[in-house]
């Protein structure tokens, strides 16, 4: 009926692996919202992917509560901000937030407002600034 059921996580360099992040009425310890966070799969996955790729970039869509429900997220996340990580890191984030470290990843980074209205010009803006780093 197209109506949402939860939330997944995608490789990009590896379509078939997709693994769940949240689900309505699944049994875990964490929630946000309507939706159960399935932390335990979101850093199986996560986490072996970011050891062993050789990706200079990382897209990460989003940074957000229910991604921040993993600790370790949250600490891979703190240290790509202290450059201790090989990424760089193109990323979407919640425009408001009351959420310390995405504050100051917001205020640390190159920040885009990215509308329905002006996404298909940002498209180059954003090329260029990943292109010049």
């Amino acid at each position: 009926n197209g109506d949402r059921i939860g939330f997944d996580v995608h490789l990009l360099d590896d379509a078939n692996t997709v693994g769940i992040l949240a689900r309505i009425g699944s049994s875990q310890d964490y929630s946000v919202g309507k939706y159960k966070v399935h932390v335990d799969e979101f850093e199986k996955l996560l986490f072996p992917y970011l050891h062993t790729t050789d990706q200079d970039y990382l897209i990460i869509d989003e940074i957000g509560r229910m991604e921040f429900c993993s600790k370790q997220f949250k600490d891979f996340i703190l240290k790509l901000m202290g450059g201790g990580q090989k990424f760089k890191v193109l990323a979407t984030v919640p425009l408001k937030t009351t959420d310390p470290i995405i504050s100051r990843l917001k205020k640390d980074s190159k920040v885009f407002h990215i509308t329905k209205s002006n996404r298909d010009s940002m498209f180059t803006a954003v090329i260029e600034q990943c292109s010049s780093n």
